[in-house]
C-alpha cells in the first residue's frame, strides 16, 4: 500500500469541542453532570416548596445550598475543560501549527513547520474517532489530533484501511 498524506490545523475552537466530546465520554464525568442536575432539581423543588410553604422554625438556606451545588457541579466539567483547553493550546505553539502526517506501511511521521517527528505503529496506545478529529493515542492522556475536515472520504477510506490491515493489539475506533 502507498503512503497517504494528511495536512492538518487544528483552531482553538475544534480543540475546545473535542476536548468537550472527549471529556463526556467518561463516565465520571457523565455521572457528575447527572449528580448535579439531580441536585438541581431536588434544590429547586425544596426551594420552590419553602417559598409556597414557609416554616418560620426550618431554615431555607439548605434547599439555596443544594442549587447552588448542583449548579457547581454541572458547570465544574464544562468549565474545566475549556480553560484547561484554552490553556493548552495557547502555550503549545506545535498544536496551533499546520502539520503533515505521512502514513505507510512501517511508520507515521510528522512534520510542523518547526519540528519532525515519527513512531511505529506498535508505539501507539489507541486510536480514536471523535466527530471530524481523528486521535492517535501515544499513552493514556498524551494524543495526535488530526483534524479531518480537509480529509477526503477516499483518503480517510484508505487510512481506515491501512490502520485496520496493521491488526495493531490495541484498542481502534474508527
Amino acid at each position: 500500500m502507498e503512503q497517504i498524506n494528511i495536512v492538518s490545523k487544528l483552531s482553538l475552537n475544534d480543540y475546545i469541542k473535542s476536548n468537550f466530546r472527549i471529556s463526556y465520554l467518561k463516565v465520571l464525568n457523565i455521572m457528575i453532570g447527572i449528580l448535579g442536575f439531580l441536585f438541581l432539581f431536588v434544590g429547586g423543588a425544596m426551594a420552590l416548596h419553602d417559598m409556597v410553604y414557609p416554616n418560620p422554625a426550618r431554615e431555607s438556606s439548605s434547599s439555596y445550598f443544594v442549587f447552588f451545588y448542583g449548579l457547581a457541579l454541572v458547570l465544574y466539567v464544562p468549565v474545566k475543560v475549556y480553560f484547561s483547553s484554552k490553556n493548552i493550546f495557547k502555550s503549545n505553539q506545535r498544536i496551533q501549527e499546520e502539520m503533515t502526517y505521512e502514513f505507510s506501511e512501517k511508520d507515521i511521521k510528522t512534520t510542523g513547520t518547526s519540528f519532525n517527528s515519527g513512531f511505529d505503529w506498535n508505539k501507539l496506545y489507541k486510536i480514536r474517532r471523535v466527530k471530524n478529529i481523528l486521535l492517535l493515542y501515544q499513552g493514556k492522556q498524551v494524543a495526535n489530533f488530526i483534524n479531518l475536515d480537509s480529509v477526503s472520504e477516499v483518503d480517510y477510506n484508505r487510512l481506515k484501511e491501512l490502520i485496520l490491515s496493521k491488526k495493531l493489539n490495541i484498542k481502534v475506533k474508527l
